[in-house]
């Protein structure tokens, strides 16, 4: 027994004996080539055993040779420039390891912390993991320059606490992750000043704080995984400028190989701005949104909220100034709160709730607006946005000092100082346009169409359930006035209508340029109008008029047109006394001569005074009946009278014969086609003969 205890002491004296020689040795100059001998007796027994370890020999980074190896008392080991057989990782600048003071814990090499510093990877690596006989406490490495064709990071700095490899192929492991990097490029986006503190696992990652400059902007912000899902926390966007272009490029890139593309918008700020997208360009604008989701359509949120202010937005070519508001999103539904905005010199402020086919405006105002319609396409960006509505109402309806021009088709017209109120207002059922509800009181300082001028007209309307009414519309004119009341039931298919009229001292010339007249006919129009129908659609109303119309033209004076001229034939007396070629040269002469003179005198037209006897029609089922209306003056006679039914109008019978001197007109009243004859010369002719 005591031989046995004697052994056991002599044998632990033997190997404390041989530890302290090895640690003896680590701090000479042998420590280098006992290293690189014990690495290479390493490796070839991993090459030997590589079937029975759970990963790849292949794949563990196994060194070939160290050129230095420094020893710090009690478990700091520095290896320095270290070399690799592997063509991905040829070379190490530095490595320090630092071993647990208990060297083996659960059956493995216990080390608590390994620092790589100058590594150069710029063909990829297909894994980073130990041997699985080894537990590393905290990986950390420094001054990375990585690519792999795809993704390149330059450098980076990465420190990993209790790494974890779930499997071989993985690259980065899981783990408590601090990495920074000067830049990260893929896909040809850079990102810039990289910085990101995060528990990277197999499930429920948290990215505690992440920060790096994207395309000049500065990013920032924390995340949690859930699921197949981010949710993106307290992320501020600032400096952000991306034309239309470049999110069109940006959302075709596939994020999905980096991390899912589904993010819960928990809380995120955008500041300082300048955004374009669908049609819509924001600019130096700042927004928060809260409980959004991305990529899901705007329409299909169970909840969210944003808030948004900007220097200006424009939209569909319209530019709105200092634009604000705050919208609450609910499932097919958007409630926008506190609209205000800057609009063509005006403003306009409004409440509602929107879906994807309605608006209901609680209140709308708008004031001081000029607007000027000088294209076509002036107002498109507003028909667009109301185009696929099925229903619009407005509760509270308030216009106040607001001018509204049209110059873009004929005929123009325009309304300045224009104010108006509404209440309860349905302006749209089913995708049909009408006041099916409401109330509305409007009027306007002046108002003009084409040339005729009003000065502070009102019009005032109101509906129930589709009944609609237009109470008195009234108009001053200069030398008369014009009022209408009218009635609609917008609620019955066929829309049966009532109209009354009645005018005095209209100018004549809007109501009749539409008609092919040969001459221009000025003058002041009084006249009372009854008329009913149906409006429900083209048929119906050509099948429906019904009504009178009974007036009279005053002051009434006919411009002369152009007229054909004849030039006259050089005297015998003047021909006869000179040569053929300068009997030619006088004939062109004269014609010229005589052109000229023409157009002078017709560049000064003259008015003829005309009496134009009553105007009576009458209207019976579509079918029009114009009583013969006479137009009398010096040297003037003619006639306009027939039947127009509105069913066949290719069938028209309402002529024109007008005769001024020796001109002679006669044609449909609504037609290009007309004759032309000049008495004068036929009746020459016939004497001649």
């Amino acid at each position: 027994m005591n031989r046995a205890i004697k052994a056991v002491i002599v044998l632990l004296l033997l190997l404390t004996a041989t530890l302290c020689v090895l640690i003896g040795v680590l701090h000479t100059q042998y420590a280098t080539p006992l290293v690189n001998s014990l690495l290479s007796s390493y490796s070839q027994r991993l090459a030997s055993q590589h079937t029975s370890i759970q990963y790849p020999s292949s794949s563990i980074l196994i060194p070939t040779h160290i050129k230095k190896v420094t020893y710090e008392f009690p478990t700091h080991f520095t290896l320095h420039d270290v070399s690799f057989e592997k063509t991905d990782l040829s070379y190490i600048d530095q490595v320090d390891i630092w071993l647990n003071s208990r060297l083996i814990k659960e059956g493995k090499l216990a080390i608590d912390s390994v620092l790589i510093d100058g590594l150069s990877l710029q063909q990829g690596i297909n894994a980073t993991h130990p041997p699985e006989n080894v537990l590393v406490s905290q990986l950390a490495i420094n001054n990375l320059d990585y690519s792999d064709g795809h993704f390149s990071a330059r450098g980076m700095n990465i420190q990993i606490e209790k790494p974890l490899w779930s499997h071989a192929n993985q690259i980065m492991p899981f783990g408590k992750v601090q990495l920074s990097a000067d830049q990260i490029y893929w896909q040809g986006e850079a990102f810039n000043q990289l910085l990101i503190s995060s528990n990277y696992k197999q499930e429920r990652s948290t990215i505690y704080g992440l920060s790096f400059e994207w395309r000049d902007a500065q990013i920032s912000g924390q995340a949690e995984q859930l699921n197949d899902r981010w949710s993106l926390i307290n992320v501020t966007l600032n400096k952000l400028n991306l034309n239309q272009k470049q999110v069109e490029r940006i959302l075709a890139k596939p994020w999905e190989n980096i991390a899912p593309v589904n993010w819960d918008l928990n809380s995120v700020d955008i500041l300082n701005s300048d955004l374009a997208f669908n049609d819509i360009h924001l600019i130096n604008v700042d927004a928060s949104i809260e409980d959004l989701t991305f990529p899901t359509n705007i329409w299909q949120q169970d909840s969210g909220y944003l808030s948004l202010n900007a220097e200006s937005v424009i939209y569909q070519g319209e530019q709105w100034i200092d634009p604000s508001f705050q919208a609450n999103f609910f499932p097919n539904s958007i409630k926008i709160s506190n609209f205000n905005a800057s609009l063509l010199q005006g403003f306009v402020a409004f409440n509602g709730q929107f879906s994807p086919n309605s608006a209901k405006l609680k209140n709308l105002s708008i004031n001081g607006v000029k607007w000027i319609a000088e294209q076509e396409n002036s107002t498109h960006w507003l028909g667009k946005l109301f185009h696929d509505y099925q229903s619009l109402s407005i509760e509270q309806l308030n216009i106040e000092r607001s001018q509204f021009i049209q110059l873009a088709t004929e005929p123009f017209w325009q309304l300045s100082g224009m104010s108006a109120e509404g209440k309860s207002l349905e302006l749209i059922r089913k995708g049909r346009q009408g006041v099916w509800n409401g109330s509305l009181t409007m009027s306007a300082n002046s108002a003009s169409y084409q040339n005729i001028v009003a000065s502070q007209g009102l019009f005032e309307m109101e509906s129930q359930h589709g009944d609609w009414r237009l109470n008195r519309l009234f108009f001053p004119l200069q030398q008369g006035y014009i009022e209408a009341s009218a009635t609609m039931a917008f609620s019955k298919p066929s829309q049966p209508w009532q109209l009354e009229i009645g005018v005095d001292g209209l100018d004549i010339q809007p109501l009749v340029k539409p008609l092919k007249l040969p001459f221009e006919l000025h003058g002041l129009a009084e006249f009372e109008l009854t008329a009913s129908g149906l409006a429900g659609d083209e048929l119906m109303f050509a099948h429906s008029l019904t009504g009178q119309l009974q007036g009279s033209i005053r002051n009434a004076a006919i411009a002369n047109p152009p007229q054909q001229h004849i030039a006259p034939k050089p005297l015998p007396t003047q021909a006869s006394q000179l040569q053929p070629q300068t009997q030619e040269e006088l004939k062109e002469n004269e014609t010229i001569t005589s052109s000229a003179e023409f157009r002078a005198q017709n560049e000064k037209e003259v008015s003829v005074p005309v009496e134009i006897s009553d105007i009576q029609i009458q209207m019976d089922r579509g079918r029009i009946n114009v009583n013969k209306i006479t137009i009398i003056g010096s040297d003037i006679d003619g006639k306009i009278e027939g039947q127009y039914d509105l069913a066949l109008p290719k069938k028209e019978k309402v002529t024109l014969e007008y005769q001024q001197a020796c001109q002679k007109h006669t044609g449909a009243l609504t037609s290009d086609i007309s004759q032309a004859e000049d008495q004068c010369l036929t009746d020459n002719t016939n004497h001649s003969k």
